[in-house]
């Protein structure tokens, strides 16, 4: 009974030393460490009955399966440890990646923005640019009409040259006529002035020749044969003044002689009145051929349509003003715009370079975020 008992017991000695083990390497082995106890309980009384080694036998084999199944948890217990540390590991993980994540979007919004701020720039330079190109192409054409000003004010003066030779040849001419008419009414009253003197003169000469036959009819009257004449002084008296006239007094000689005189200066002042009527009409008729000769020397259209011109470039001189002072402002529109250039060309440039650091940050945050997901 001991030598069949040998091999079993040997055995199941085998089972206890692994169950001991066993409960070594787990605190939770108390239960086997009983069951081992009784084993050995059992197999010493196994040497005395085979009933208690049949019990020992069978709760080492409840042992051994409690061993198994402990064995067993122990290996979940080391799956689920691993899985816990798989668990921090990916939690970890997942964290990095969650801020890798969140530093894409962040670095994405930043290029994003970046782009839009650099878009919205570039489009304020490119209206600024055509802008300032619409204002260069205004300069231009406004130029055209701005630098006929100086011109235009020549002309104008030219024009006005002309309206006043033309007033003065239209004065001229009327002064003319005036002067043509005062010369004939001079030459009439010089000549009636004349004829009056004339008549005059030949009146005294008259009264003188009466006033010699009155006197020598005085004379024959006191004449005696014999006595001397007082003319002559002859002696004899053949033919005496016979006829008897009325002799003018000493006062009708006087006023003959007063009347040739004021007759004499009237005519002298009707001379010199016409005289000078002939002086002014040919000094008006010079004036008039000197501005004719003026006139001459500008264009037959202006001088004919002196109105019409000065009209026209009245409204040409108006625009041209015009012209200028909206050049002024053009060019200060334009001097502004110019400045916001230069300005919106800096500005752009910081832009670009935001933007293309943005796009390095989102790149590198990206391919962070991808390694990391992978």
């Amino acid at each position: 009974q001991h030598v069949a008992e040998g091999p079993a017991t040997a055995e199941k000695q085998v089972k206890l030393t692994l169950a001991t083990k066993a409960q070594q390497v787990m605190p939770s082995f108390d239960i086997v460490k009983d069951a081992r106890n009784q084993v050995v309980e059992q197999v010493t009384k196994s040497k005395l009955a085979t009933t208690a080694l049949a019990t020992a036998e069978s709760n080492n084999q409840q042992a051994q399966a409690s061993l198994t199944a402990e064995t067993n948890r122990q290996q979940q217990r080391d799956d689920a440890t691993k899985a816990c540390s798989t668990l921090e590991g990916l939690r970890d993980t997942v964290s990095q990646l969650n801020e890798s994540e969140t530093a894409w979007h962040k670095a994405k919004n930043a290029s994003v923005s970046s782009k839009q701020a650099f878009d919205k720039v570039e489009l304020a330079l490119k209206q600024n640019q055509e802008h300032r190109e619409k204002l260069a192409q205004q300069i231009t054409e406004t130029n055209v009409v701005a630098a006929k000003f100086d011109i235009l004010n020549m002309r104008k003066t030219q024009l006005a040259s002309i309206k006043k030779i033309l007033g003065e040849v239209a004065e001229a001419q009327t002064q003319m006529k005036l002067c043509a008419s005062s010369e004939a009414v001079a030459k009439s009253k010089a000549e009636l002035a004349k004829v009056a003197w004339d008549k005059s003169i030949e009146g005294k000469r008259n009264l003188d020749k009466i006033w010699r036959q009155g006197q020598a009819f005085v004379l024959a009257k006191h004449l005696d044969n014999g006595s001397p004449c007082p003319v002559f002084g002859s002696h004899e008296h053949p033919h005496p003044a016979q006829d008897k006239i009325d002799i003018p007094s000493d006062d009708d000689l006087v006023l003959a002689e007063q009347a040739i005189k004021a007759a004499g200066q009237a005519f002298e002042t009707a001379r010199a009145a016409f005289e000078l009527a002939v002086q002014n009409h040919v000094a008006q008729k010079t004036t008039f051929e000197l501005a004719q000769t003026s006139l001459s020397q500008f264009d037959a259209e202006d001088v004919q349509q002196i109105d019409i011109r000065i009209t026209e470039n009245q409204q040409q001189l108006a625009a041209a003003t015009a012209a200028q002072t909206l050049l002024v402002t053009i060019k200060g529109q334009l001097e502004t715009e110019t400045t916001q250039f230069k300005a919106l060309s800096d500005a752009l440039n910081i832009s670009r370079s935001e933007a293309d650091t943005s796009r390095t940050q989102e790149a590198s945050t990206l391919a962070t975020y991808q390694e990391r997901l992978k």
